[in-house]
């Protein structure tokens, strides 16, 4: 994925949290290799997403790497 692709997809992250949509946030995130990313702020929005659709582990798992 390169960057414009990333940001692209933040950005529909970040408008898909204001309208209170996280179920499909979270299938935009499930795209996202998380591991690869060093912006602690996109970190902890994937986090408290998966949060909001009760995937506690997966939320946990990048809250830490953040």
């Amino acid at each position: 994925m390169d960057k414009y692709e990333y940001n692209l997809k933040l950005d529909q992250m970040k408008a898909l949290v204001a309208e209170g949509d996280y179920l499909t946030a979270a299938t935009i995130a499930d795209t996202i290799n998380w591991r690869k990313i060093k912006n602690v702020t996109a970190l902890v929005r994937a986090g408290e997403i998966y949060e909001q659709v009760g995937r506690y582990g997966e939320s946990r798992e990048i809250l830490l790497m953040a």
